[in-house]
């Protein structure tokens, strides 16, 4: 995972992933422990995208979540995504 700034841009890039679509594991029989991981792989990222890095990921949807070969998710497609202005809330 990369990032970096181009004319006020900024530019965020990762390694190609070849998992598999969070919609095509979803299950409603998951256990709880499965839950809540990944619960958490999904709001570590954001709260460091927003908290840290001031940008607000703002096309969440099944769709953008992808599963590495090993299950941990990856998010993907930023091209809704904005830079936010310190201390900025959503």
């Amino acid at each position: 995972m990369g990032l970096f700034a181009e004319g006020g841009i900024y530019i965020m890039y990762s390694n190609t992933v070849l998992g598999v679509s969070f919609l095509k594991k979803a299950n409603p029989d998951l256990p709880e422990n499965k839950i809540r991981f990944y619960a958490a792989e999904i709001l570590l990222p954001l709260y460091y995208l927003h908290d840290k890095i001031n940008i607000a990921f703002l096309d969440l949807t099944p769709e953008h979540i992808l599963l590495d070969q090993e299950g941990h998710v990856c998010l993907c497609d930023f091209g809704q995504a904005k830079r936010l202005r310190k201390g900025t809330c959503l």
